[in-house]
């Protein structure tokens, strides 16, 4: 009933018509397609990739087993070190250094400056303090103890020292120069300082010697000897 299709009806010829109404003879069946010649070599690629992995890996294992550690990178050894001059020509440490403290003992060790000989004449006695913490005292002009000062030095000191008789018995050895100069040391009390005699030979030389414990603690009768 669609006007559209009876308009069409009418307009084709009958032969045409006559071809539409009969039923066509089915087509023939179409060529398989060829098969993937790309497709196989592609999967193929992988197979060849794991069979050159493992060629490599087996040589590998095979040069490791033959050559042992020598297969591998080389580490360079390292290098030496040299004692290179200095160049800037400074002098080198006297005798007089102090060697390097211990961790446990602060106490300063004796020097080595020479010690002193036949003719050599007493200068004056030298107090000497090691990297550790230290207790001065503060005595009147009666020889009273009037202040106390703890401080802890860094590294190793030296100054002039006289010894004198405190009110209490005591003997104190009062500083004579530097930033600490009427402070005074007492054994045991001020810690482990160390006393030593300076001597001078007649080129001005120093020469020196280092006190006993015991003597820290008996006022020189006399002016020490060679």
């Amino acid at each position: 009933n669609c006007p559209r299709y009876l308009r069409g009806v009418l307009v084709i010829p009958t032969e045409e018509l006559e071809a539409l109404r009969q039923r066509r003879a089915p087509l023939p069946e179409p060529a398989p397609p060829a098969p993937p010649v790309e497709n196989d070599r592609r999967r193929g690629s992988p197979i060849l990739l794991l069979l050159a992995a493992l060629v490599l890996l087996v040589g590998g294992v095979g040069a490791f087993l033959l050559f042992g550690d020598g297969f591998g990178t080389a580490v360079a050894p390292s290098p030496t070190p040299s004692v290179t001059p200095d160049a800037t020509g400074a002098p080198t440490p006297s005798l007089s250094a102090e060697p390097t403290p211990s961790a446990t003992a602060p106490q300063p060790t004796p020097t080595l400056e020479p010690t002193p000989d036949i003719g050599d004449s007493f200068a004056f006695y030298e107090v000497s303090v090691g990297p550790a913490r230290y207790t001065l005292f503060a005595l009147d002009g009666s020889g009273s103890v009037v202040d106390e000062t703890e401080l802890t030095f860094a590294g190793y000191s030296f100054a002039r020292a006289e010894p004198i008789t405190g009110s209490d018995g005591a003997v104190y050895w009062v500083t004579q120069d530097g930033d600490l100069a009427g402070q005074a040391y007492r054994y045991p009390d001020s810690g482990e300082f160390r006393i030593r005699a300076v001597f001078l030979n007649a080129a001005d030389e120093r020469r020196s010697i280092y006190l006993e414990q015991e003597e820290l603690t008996v006022l020189p009768e006399a002016t020490p000897a060679p």
